[in-house]
């Protein structure tokens, strides 16, 4: 069982960071400069907080849930 959830735990991470390049890539395309105060870069920042921070805590998970496994 534990070993489906590591697995889970990795696809869910790879979603999520898939999703952060498609979002931020939709994101691209809907921003202008003129029109937005703010730069690109805190889009990205922003994207990355909400899909890459979950991404990496998923990650860790698995990660620790399979050692803890193996030992």
């Amino acid at each position: 069982m534990k070993r489906n959830v590591s697995k889970w735990c990795n696809m869910v991470s790879f979603v999520l960071l898939i999703c952060f390049v498609v979002k931020t890539v939709m994101d691209y395309g809907k921003y202008s400069s003129t029109l937005n105060s703010a730069p690109f870069e805190v889009w990205i920042l922003v994207n990355a907080i909400y899909l890459l921070l979950p991404a990496l805590v998923i990650f860790l998970v698995g990660v620790f849930i399979k050692k803890k496994r193996e030992s």
